[in-house]
């Protein structure tokens, strides 16, 4: 048998979502499964929150929201007040969603905010700044190692070299991968940029849902 005292606060958070969504949104939701908006600040941006609370966005020259926006609360909530949180973030406070987010997805960008957010919480502003240009800088300059080890010093002296190699090898990997990140930043502003020139900034949207229309 199911505890009505378990689905109480659930059945209240899903009613709430309904009468803050409007009826027509989160029938939309329920039937399609996500509901997009086009943002309000960044010119060409999509973000989609799916039945499940997840919050993600797509920019120009991207064909997938392949961007997750993670944002958690303190403490476990039923699902419904995920999907209300958010939504009303997308909608009403898009500047509060994009100072407290963290963007998930592959680019030199989101790791750099993710460390010096997470920095920022134990240092403090100014120590989280120099904290993520150290890291950076760090894994930047084992790569810069790496290469001058593998290049130049494997030759010239071929056991510092391989020395060096090797204690260079795993710092330098991550490296290696800010730097494959920051060309996957550089791509997609290159691509944003012409979609923004020559493509169309129009948003889908859910059908029959408007973008800021009230429920």
């Amino acid at each position: 048998m199911s505890d009505p005292i378990r689905e109480a606060p659930s059945a209240r958070a899903e009613e709430l979502l309904r009468r803050i969504m409007g009826e027509a949104r989160y029938t939309t939701l329920i039937r399609q499964g996500y509901l997009e908006f086009p943002s309000r600040l960044r010119r060409g941006r999509v973000y989609r929150l799916d039945s499940s609370g997840n919050l993600s966005c797509r920019d120009p020259g991207q064909s997938t929201s392949s961007t997750t926006l993670c944002i958690q609360s303190t403490e476990p909530v039923p699902r419904a007040d995920v999907l209300a949180l958010r939504y009303l973030m997308v909608t009403a406070d898009e500047p509060g969603l994009l100072a407290t987010a963290n963007p998930v997805r592959f680019s030199l960008r989101a790791i750099t905010i993710a460390i010096y957010r997470d920095a920022r919480e134990r240092y403090g502003g100014l120590g989280a700044f120099l904290y993520t240009l150290g890291v950076l800088g760090l894994f930047l300059a084992a790569l810069a190692v790496e290469g001058a080890s593998a290049v130049g010093l494997l030759s010239a002296c071929p056991v510092v070299g391989l020395i060096l190699c090797v204690l260079a090898a795993p710092v330098a990997v991550l490296g290696f991968v800010l730097v494959l990140a920051g060309l996957a930043d550089l791509w997609m502003l290159v691509v944003g940029g012409i979609c923004r020139l020559w493509g169309s900034d129009a948003a889908p949207l859910p059908e029959g849902v408007g973008p800021l229309e009230d429920g």
